[in-house]
């Protein structure tokens, strides 16, 4: 399955570390799946680098992959969910292709979706565990803002950035795995390849 992973992303590790550039400034250190064409192995990375961006092009990237995923996302949403992302991944300090890549498999960019378990939006929060919690840091002021992609989104970030937190090497494998809820590799597998998805089509645009 890695391989054909490989084939399909088309990319190699000096690529991906290219690709870093398309986050946002990064005052901490991340871990950062690297794809070895070479020994056809996924690794993590700790990645420390500080980058700045122009965030025009890097929403106008964004919200031409949305696009490109879901075609029943018209221009003027798709703009809006990219500054949304944009917004959040500075707020807290999460690589931007990170949140892309989550939204992407959780929702598929469908901002009223709803999971048979009851997660919802982009981000798919589970109302039954998080509302509380994101009343009190002043981030939801009920359940129904769970449908607003922009308060969606920043719920999201919130959690993910909650797990990130739990881990001294702010381990985004960790955090993924809890977000998604459960133990698979399987889940951090579709991560990595909607990752490279959005960077195969980020460096397509340059």
């Amino acid at each position: 399955m890695l391989k054909s992973y490989l084939k399909i992303f088309g990319i190699t590790m000096v690529l991906c570390t290219i690709s870093f550039s398309l986050g946002v400034f990064i005052g901490k250190s991340y871990d950062l799946p690297i794809i070895d064409s070479k020994k056809e192995k996924i690794l993590i990375v700790p990645c420390t680098k500080e980058i700045k961006i122009n965030p025009y092009i890097t929403e106008k990237k964004i919200s031409g992959f949305i696009r490109k995923e879901n075609r029943k996302i018209y221009e003027k949403m798709a703009k809006s969910f990219a500054k949304y992302i944009s917004d959040s991944s500075k707020k807290y300090k999460i690589p931007l292709m990170y949140i892309v890549s989550l939204i992407s498999i959780e929702s598929d960019f469908r901002f009223s979706v709803k999971s048979d378990k009851g997660a919802i939006g982009l981000m798919q929060i589970n109302p039954k565990v998080w509302v509380k919690i994101l009343k009190e840091n002043g981030i939801i002021n009920h359940k129904m803002d769970l449908y607003d992609p922009k308060k969606n989104i920043s719920c999201g970030c919130f959690i993910l950035k909650h797990y990130m937190k739990k881990k001294s090497s702010n381990s985004l494998k960790y955090a993924l795995t809890r977000y998604l809820g459960g133990t698979k590799n399987s889940h951090y597998e579709n991560f990595l390849y909607a990752l490279g998805k959005y960077i195969t089509h980020a460096e397509e645009m340059d």
